[in-house]
């Protein structure tokens, strides 16, 4: 069975991180994100002083099989007199 769940803790959010890496083991073509460089962005960034993300998982039972993150960028939506959401780090 899918389900789909909100990450909400650090064993969450290193599976989100990690996921690519499970992916595309073995694949001479891929090139990972540093570990510490995509926490950052995800937790501790600049960006999140005047927005948000919230990162998902996809599993199937046990095993995960896809991520994306919903992100409401404020800045943006006042400078552009807007209200769009966005979408990112998509991965199925």
């Amino acid at each position: 069975m899918k389900n789909i769940v909100a990450v909400s803790n650090k064993k969450q959010l290193a599976q989100f991180i990690d996921f690519p890496h499970d992916l595309y083991k073995g694949d001479s073509n891929y090139v990972p994100e540093l570990f510490i460089a995509q926490k950052d962005l995800l937790t501790t960034h600049p960006f999140h002083k005047h927005s948000s993300l919230q990162c998902f998982l996809l599993f199937d039972g046990d095993k995960i099989i896809g991520r994306i993150a919903a992100i409401l960028n404020n800045n943006y939506n006042i400078f552009n007199s807007t209200n769009d959401g966005f979408f990112g780090f998509l991965i199925v």
